[in-house]
Parts: structure tokens; sequence; C-alpha cells
């Protein structure tokens, strides 16, 4: 979600404990000193709006592709959580990425959070924006600079709809990554891929599927009904196998008996030869 309040790199904030009873500045103006301190409260109509059908899809997508990986790696995912943070003047503020990546272990459905804060968690790994139409500029100028401020090390842009909301026939992919305290653009390697490095992933997109492989090893990762149709056809393919061996067997053992026919039979042969001659 988009927010205009400046903000203060990580390394530069001061003590967590300053400022925490000051007024947050998500709090809007006309709200006298009897503020509201939930920190969900307030929320923008931007911010309320419901996610798009495709909005929603590529994040499972990404979710399905990844979780298994950063599990491994001690990571997990955050998904549509209140980022909270401090701007320049220590007050507290709040962004609303599409995923976080971060440390922390996998929990079950009903513990899953609602916010993150740097306040008491650590920098996330990196950041993933699924852009709409109207968010677009935004996401393409100002996120770069909040995040960078952040000291988030990765920000992952997916362009997915056009003006009309409907599906692009391509998908795009914009990558930056953290330079010096700002995020610097990532050009695709000679395959295509964009390799995230804060996680060890390649990714590109061909045509609106998107490809991710572990960048160590190249396996690729996939979702849920990918695993699922992969597994089938190899359960095809091998059931497949099991019918062409077990024919080859039949095959096998048809033509060792038709030889042993065909050997007793030249012996019945070869004897009653014999025993012709004998007789003249």
């Amino acid at each position: 979600m988009s927010t205009d309040t400046p903000l203060i790199p990580h390394t530069a904030r001061g003590d967590s404990k300053l400022y925490h009873k000051d007024r947050p500045g998500w709090i809007p103006e006309w709200i006298g000193d009897d503020w509201d301190p939930n920190p969900y409260a307030y929320q923008t109509e931007e911010q309320l709006m419901p996610a798009g059908h495709y909005h929603s899809l590529y994040i499972q997508i990404l979710a399905e592709m990844l979780r298994p990986l950063l599990e491994q790696l001690g990571l997990r995912l955050y998904i549509d959580v209140f980022l909270f943070y401090r701007d320049w003047e220590g007050r507290k503020q709040r962004i609303a990425p599409d995923v976080l990546v971060a440390p922390g272990r996998e929990q079950q459905i009903d513990e899953s959070p609602h916010s993150y804060d740097l306040d008491n968690e650590p920098i996330p790994r990196c950041v993933v924006e699924i852009a709409s139409p109207s968010s677009r500029e935004s996401d393409l100028q100002n996120k770069p600079l909040y995040y960078a401020a952040l000291g988030i090390g990765e920000y992952l842009l997916l362009d997915i709809e056009d003006e009309n909301e409907r599906l692009l026939s391509q998908i795009g992919i914009r990558l930056w990554r953290l330079e010096q305290n700002v995020l610097l653009p990532v050009e695709p390697d000679p395959e295509g891929y964009l390799v995230l490095t804060s996680i060890g992933v390649r990714l590109r997109a061909e045509g609106r599927r998107l490809e991710l492989r572990v960048a160590e090893t190249g396996e690729l990762l996939r979702t849920s009904p990918e695993l699922t149709a992969a597994l089938a056809a190899a359960e095809t393919a091998r059931a497949a196998a099991e019918t062409a061996r077990a024919a080859a067997e039949q095959r096998a053992e048809e033509e060792t008996a038709a030889r042993k026919q065909a050997e007793e039979e030249l012996a019945r042969l070869r004897a009653e030869l014999a025993q012709l001659r004998d007789k003249s």
C-alpha cells in the first residue's frame, strides 16, 4: 500500500523504546488525543480494498513454490501483513507489502501474524509486490525508495494486469537489489532469469507462467497442481513401463517356449532319420 511518510534507514533508528507512546503516523489529523491505539485502526480505503483475483492467484502461486525451500532455509512468508517501522522523527508508521520473506519458523494457519514490527523483528530478506493499474506508479517509483530506507535487501515486482485489469499475455518481472543504501535495478542473466540472491532463487516468466528454480541446483520449484500433475505423469509412465516390461517378459517366455519346441522337433527328426539309416 502507498504511504507518503518519510523513512529513515534501519541503521539510523534510535532506541526502539523512544516514542513508543507517541501518536503513530497513520492516525488522521482530525482525530483528537483520544485516538485508538489499535495498530490496525484507521485503515485507508486502499488498505481495506480486497485484492483482485489475479493478484491473489499469483501470491498463492509464489507461496506454494517458495514455502518448502524457505522452510529449509529457516525463512518464512508473511502475506498481506502490516510492516511497522519508524520514520525520521522516530514516529511509528506502517506499510502493507504483498509478501515479506524474513527469518522465522513456519507457523500454523491459526498462528498467522497480521504484522511485522521492525522494532522487534530483523529486517526482511526481500519484499514482493504484485502491481495493479492503480499501484503501478507507486510500485515502480516510490516503493524502491521506501524499502531501501528500511534496509531491505531485494524488492521484486510482478506486473500482471493491463490498465483494464485484464491479465497480461506476458507477465513483467522487475528486481531491485540494495547497494550502498540504494535499491538498484537488476538485469536478467543470459537465460532471462532474475536471481533473488537473498533466498537463492532464479525466476522468469514464460507468458503467464512463472518459472522458479533453486539457483544452486537448478531444481524446478512447483505449485501443488504442478506437483500433482507431475506425480500423475510419473505414475502413468511407471505403469506404462511396467506394462511394457510384462509384455517383454511374456514375449521372452513365448520365444523360449517356441525355441524349446523347435529344438525338441529337431531332435525328434534327427532320431527318426537315424533310425531310417540303421534299417537301411
